[in-house]
């Protein structure tokens, strides 16, 4: 070998080995890219099937995860392309297995959704509702005297909730829930009210006739509703005075009318009488013609008689 072509011999040297390494671990690469795509494209299929078998209702109840869900489904995964060493190739097949990884989540989490948190969220909604349901039972006296249609309303609105979590619209169910509830608030502190009112004026009726029995003044009728299909009508007492005619009590919820036949004089001076003897009942009333301008009367604490501290007006026409 000449001088000449030892110098050329001595250059840098491209290696066929070195050539073959490359070309085969792209190759290897390529393959790996190819059934990752694959696999993920099987796995984008169960996403939409599980996403499909999972009622709206639902869906609205777990938002992130169905939104995570969603974005994986059209994340875009492009392809590689001529020309790309191997290096840049296995990057490519990280970045697979990372979006493989996240769709195995999004997968874990759409079925967790639709057999386990569904169940979950379910339950709960039930509790809710039978808790409500156990409030109602507590009122159910009151509810069905005083606002009977009002209380059928409440009992076929937890009958339909009850019927949109078997369909899964537990978003609706939950916003319903928070009706019915407040609902209900506002019907108890009506029929408490309406209790106590019935209570006072019972009791006003209870005194009162046995303080017309002590003035000698007779029962024409067993005392009464005006209306009886209406609880909150007034109460009808009407008694004889013998030397003065006849007397109307009138009881509503807040006070007493009285409708008789006494003349003006008598009239106060029995009236007077009356109001006098029902202080021993701790009830003060005071009997004027309409537009008298007088200090309205109440019905006081009677700690022997466990009264109610609320007060009652009684008022009159003589």
């Amino acid at each position: 070998m000449t001088l000449e072509a030892e110098a050329v011999m001595s250059g840098i040297k491209y290696s066929q080995i070195q050539f073959e390494r490359e070309k085969s671990a792209c190759q290897e690469a390529l393959g790996k890219i190819n059934a990752l795509r694959s696999s993920i494209e099987g796995r984008k299929e169960n996403v939409e099937n599980v996403l499909d078998q999972i009622p709206d209702g639902v869906k609205d109840s777990f938002i992130n995860e169905i939104k995570m869900a969603k974005n994986w489904l059209i994340m875009n995964i492009s392809p590689p392309s001529e020309g790309m060493n191997s290096t840049i190739l296995n990057n490519h097949v990280k970045q697979l297995h990372e979006i493989m990884k996240k769709g195995e989540e999004v997968i874990h989490n759409l079925i967790e959704i639709k057999e386990v948190r569904r169940e979950a969220k379910a339950r709960e909604l039930i509790g809710k509702m039978e808790t409500l349901k156990s409030d109602i039972n507590g009122l159910d006296n009151s509810l069905n005297r005083w606002r009977p249609e009002r209380y059928r309303n409440l009992q076929n609105s937890l009958n339909n909730l009850s019927l949109m979590i078997d369909k899964g619209d537990f978003i609706e169910v939950e916003s319903g829930l928070n009706d019915v509830s407040g609902a209900l608030k506002n019907l108890e502190q009506e029929v408490t009210i309406l209790d106590t009112q019935d209570k006072n004026r019972l009791y006003v009726l209870g005194a009162l006739r046995s303080v017309c029995r002590e003035m000698g003044w007779s029962e024409e009728k067993e005392p009464g509703l005006e209306n009886k299909d209406n609880p909150a009508s007034t109460v009808l007492y009407e008694v004889d005075t013998y030397s003065a005619g006849k007397i109307v009590f009138r009881l509503t919820l807040d006070g007493i009318n009285v409708s008789s036949q006494i003349s003006k004089n008598t009239c106060y001076r029995q009236f007077d009488s009356l109001s006098e003897k029902l202080r021993k009942f701790s009830i003060i009333t005071k009997f004027r013609p309409p537009g008298a301008v007088d200090e309205k009367p109440v019905l006081k604490q009677a700690g022997e008689l466990n009264q109610p501290d609320d007060g009652i007006e009684s008022q009159g026409k003589a």
